[in-house]
């Protein structure tokens, strides 16, 4: 069987992503690859396919003037849809993963908060002697390693956090193991 206690957890990947973003944000090279690549990538817009082409034009329309608004598509009003999917991309490679809870407006229009990876943590609280079994590296897991919610630590005091279901969020990251809870770095 494969020795998982050699995976970096905890503050070692903590020191990693500091090191990995302090790269990102100093070295200009970094800062294009990860940039270019993630532009490359690009965004995929939805198409509607039926038969019925009127349908299918008025339902694009609208979902491009409810989900290319940043101030309808992010709570905090700083992405669209397109840019969501390239700045994800950017997360993912210099920070290892990316959470996305998905909410609505105050219209009950749909919309998304984006967390960073430095946000889900297990927080301060938590000390090795009361730490839950089931949280690692601010993921609470199933008895099958699924993730089950996530652990968000405010960023005024770590000691304070909130909990959001797996199911009303999106967690993208590239798992180099089945067993890794958490993404890393290309850096």
């Amino acid at each position: 069987p494969r020795d998982t206690s050699l995976e970096l957890t905890g503050s070692d990947l903590r020191r990693v992503r500091n090191k990995s973003l302090y790269f990102y944000n100093n070295n200009g090279l970094a800062t294009a690859i990860i940039d270019g690549i993630s532009n490359l990538i690009g965004f995929l817009m939805p198409k509607p396919r039926t038969l019925d082409m009127e349908w299918n034009k008025k339902a694009r329309e609208l979902f491009v003037s409810m989900a290319c608004t940043p101030s309808v598509f992010d709570r905090a009003g700083k992405y669209d849809f397109r840019s969501w999917q390239v700045q994800s991309n950017v997360c993912r490679m210099k920070d290892g993963d990316l959470l996305t809870v998905l909410t609505e407006t105050d219209n009950k229009l749909a919309s998304v908060i984006v967390y960073e990876a430095h946000q889900i943590d297990d927080g301060d609280d938590n000390s090795p002697t009361n730490k839950p079994t089931n949280l690692q590296d601010g993921v609470w897991k199933d008895e099958f390693g699924r993730h089950i919610g996530y652990n968000l630590v405010d960023a005024r005091d770590g000691k304070k956090t909130s909990y959001v279901n797996a199911n009303d969020a999106i967690f993208f990251a590239r798992f180099r193991s089945p067993s890794q809870v958490r993404g890393f770095p290309i850096l």
